[in-house]
């Protein structure tokens, strides 16, 4: 699993019984041939069977693309088709791909019992347990298990002309990762996966060379922003990890909204406010629900790097053990220096 999976197994709504599983699986498989399926964004064509659903879509993640593959299922109960598995495959900025698969196994463990989920790890990291377009792959299975049900998953890794690739593959119940079958089938689909030897995903290229490469920088910051005199919470789930490059996290097992962690040089402030669905622009701090805080004859947007007022913070690039605020509101002095008393309270929680 991963920082970005997490967020789609905890809205994946699998609500089948095995009975229904057991039925439909069969039908499934016996009423569907295979096709190839080409995808010039990645360079990349795969066999897929023929039933499976693709989505090509745009996320909130960098404005870039990420590829799903659903397997989906009639429900003879609910008279409606479930998603039984799903494979997804994106870039991501690595040069070592087992590396950043032991970072991935690490978390995924850091993150037992947010949210209700907890996260086993069922098998250590394989290397070239499937030959994806002839490079080495590194790969673990994990079991997650969640109110909305249980499910198995795989992360794999691999780098393929200088792109690191990340996939993942889930399926639920769990014990339909052994059924022959899918696991048939699931190894026919990774085995025939080809990428062109001559290209790489380029408008992720454009989005990266802005910044260092990932993992060129590991800073972290205080943050603390203040709207007319309530603190904004951003320790909750929808704000946790939304850039890899720069992000605020859970901290020992807690949801944590005001340390933000930077894993790349060059990154601004801008990129995490990005990632969030936030912005500061034209005197207003916009919030992920558009709500508007702007500078008028009353009501002032202001901010503090390390005590110290800056007339811009989208640009600005964080360093270790910087503490920002960002206030707005009618305040005088004292509150400003209160704030600032209180930001400076404020654990900076490193990992």
């Amino acid at each position: 699993m991963s920082k970005i999976t997490f967020a789609f197994i905890s809205i994946l709504l699998i609500t089948l019984t095995a009975i229904a599983y057991n039925q439909s699986f069969a039908q499934t498989n016996n009423e569907t041939g295979w096709k190839n399926y080409t995808n010039n964004y990645f360079n990349l064509t795969i066999e897929i069977p023929s039933g499976w659903k693709v989505t090509d879509e745009t996320t909130r993640f960098y404005d870039d693309k990420n590829l799903y593959f659903d397997y989906e299922i009639f429900d003879k109960d609910r008279l409606s088709y479930s998603t039984f598995a799903r494979m997804g495959i994106w870039p991501v900025d690595i040069t070592d791909a087992k590396g950043y698969l032991e970072d991935e196994k690490e978390y995924d463990l850091s993150i037992n019992g947010v949210d209700g989920t907890t996260i086993k790890i069922i098998e250590d990291i394989q290397e070239n347990k499937y030959n994806i377009s002839s490079v080495p792959s590194y790969s673990y299975l994990y079991l997650a298990t969640s109110e909305v049900g249980d499910n198995v998953g795989e992360i794999i890794t691999f780098i393929h002309n200088g792109q690191g690739y990340k996939l993942f593959t889930m399926v639920a119940p769990p014990n339909y990762f052994d059924e022959p079958q899918y696991s048939e089938d699931l190894r026919r689909v990774l085995n025939s996966i080809k990428l062109d030897d001559a290209n790489k995903p380029s408008p992720y290229y454009l989005f990266v060379s802005k910044y260092g490469e990932l993992g060129s920088a590991h800073e972290h910051a205080a943050l603390l922003i203040n709207l007319n005199g309530t603190n904004l919470d951003l320790a909750q789930q929808p704000y946790m990890v939304r850039s890899n490059y720069i992000h605020i996290e859970s901290f020992n097992g807690k949801l944590d909204g005001t340390t933000i962690h930077k894993h790349s040089t060059k990154v601004p402030m801008s990129e995490f406010f990005k990632s969030i669905k936030m912005d500061i622009s034209n005197g207003c701090f916009i919030t992920d629900t558009n709500q508007r805080y702007c500078d008028n004859e009353d009501y002032n947007l202001r901010y503090y790097v390390n005590g110290n007022e800056t007339k811009d913070i989208m640009n600005y690039v964080l360093q270790d053990d910087d503490r920002i605020l960002i206030t707005y509101g009618k305040q005088n002095s004292n509150e400003i220096k209160d704030q600032l008393r209180e930001l400076n309270t404020i654990s900076i929680n490193k990992k």
